[in-house]
């Protein structure tokens, strides 16, 4: 498991919330680069499934050996959850990620439509809400704390929503 004391679906959902918000500040940081990897070679963002991806392959490239995550997994009624990150031993244990980018026209009905209707069910009841930001207007906190009061009263600690800022700083002219 990602740490030694996880041995709850309530460790491991905050091991796995600890390990993305990792990956996003090293994203932000941008030391390497890594917002390029959101965007086309026209410097246009990508779409929302090949965002989904980069983070799918860092989180597999970094912590597969502990908890690996599948992608587009299949679940009940042909649903297909963007993340889906499993630890077996000991679990199973699961968390399920639904990604959008901040321009997305459901952004706002995703926890409620989308995490909690589809994708949870008896096994699993813990998620991430994954927000690409590329829109210069958005104001990443104050969209934070929006799609946080979208959260269920049932959900409330049991789903985390991360904003990821891709927007790239504007070359001075």
């Amino acid at each position: 498991i990602l740490k030694d004391s996880s041995t709850s679906q309530e460790d491991f959902f905050a091991d796995v919330k600890d390990k993305l918000n990792k990956i996003k500040q090293n994203i932000e940081n941008n030391r390497n680069n890594e917002k390029n990897a959101f965007y086309d070679s026209k410097e246009t963002p990508k779409q929302e499934n090949d965002c989904r991806d980069v983070v799918f392959n860092k989180w597999n490239d970094r912590y597969s050996w502990l908890a690996p995550a599948t992608s587009r997994e299949k679940m009940e009624a042909n649903n297909r959850v963007d993340m889906n990150i499993r630890c077996q031993n000991p679990g199973p244990y699961e968390v399920q990620i639904e990604c959008k980018k901040d321009n997305n026209k459901q952004l706002k009905k995703g926890i409620p439509n989308q995490l909690v209707k589809k994708y949870f069910n008896s096994q699993v009841q813990y998620g991430v809400y994954l927000v690409f930001c590329f829109e210069e207007k958005t104001n990443i906190q104050n969209l934070e704390q929006e799609l946080e009061h979208t959260i269920p009263e049932a959900y409330q600690g049991k789903i985390e929503v991360i904003c990821m800022d891709l927007r790239k700083p504007k070359a001075p002219i």
